[in-house]
């Protein structure tokens, strides 16, 4: 129960800094546009899981630990260090070599800076919007569920909790970035990459 606890956190962390921005930036995130954030975050959380479930009944459960704890840990890195990989992706973007797709780069955009998501500058985030944050912050948990997936079979709680969780993430750091009178700088990514790998000493551990 605990892991489980821990990776609904880790998935949340990046939904719950996002709406804080929002607030502070004083953008809307209707309620629809809350369950359409979510649910894009769950749905991806359970076609990881699903596919983690295929890959169990072909591999040993002490192999499949040593298969969750090796993709956590490159996760934790990753977001460890996601700060300088914006920093890196911000520098290069317009260069020739990257993808110019308009929905791809518009996600790379919202990777970037999540209120660019806000695309009309109507200081309030329409279904479509949401829909592109919702598949930009749902990157991370299709790799934390594929990891916790191999040998797990809770499935229907855990997306039942992630979805609620989701919901009340957003809704919370909306109402606290409203509060806040100054934009915090500084990169929190490194929680989830510390939840993320406590994550994965827990998998090995079970």
């Amino acid at each position: 129960m605990l892991d489980m606890l821990v990776l609904v956190l880790a998935t949340c962390c990046d939904s719950f800094f996002m709406s804080v921005a929002y607030g502070v930036k004083k953008i809307r995130i209707p309620a629809t546009a809350m369950i359409v954030i979510a649910f894009c975050g769950t749905m991806v959380l359970g076609v990881s899981l699903t596919l983690a479930g295929w890959v169990s009944h072909v591999v040993s459960d002490e192999f499949g630990k040593w298969i969750s704890f090796a993709i956590l840990l490159v996760l934790a890195l990753t977001s460890l260090f996601q700060g300088q990989v914006k920093h890196y992706v911000k520098k290069h973007k317009n260069r020739p070599l990257i993808i110019r797709f308009q929905g791809i780069s518009f996600v790379v955009d919202i990777f970037l800076d999540e209120t660019e998501a806000d695309q009309d500058h109507s200081k309030e985030l329409s279904v479509k919007e949401a829909f592109y944050l919702g598949v930009a912050l749902s990157l991370d948990s299709f790799g934390s569920g594929l990891a916790y997936g191999i040998g797990f079979t809770d499935v229907f709680v855990l997306l039942c909790i992630s979805f609620a969780a989701g919901v009340l993430a957003i809704w919370s750091g909306s109402a606290i970035g409203k509060r806040v009178v100054h934009h915090f700088q500084g990169d929190i990514s490194w929680i989830s990459g510390c939840l993320l790998l406590v994550l994965a000493f827990l998998r090995l551990k079970s």
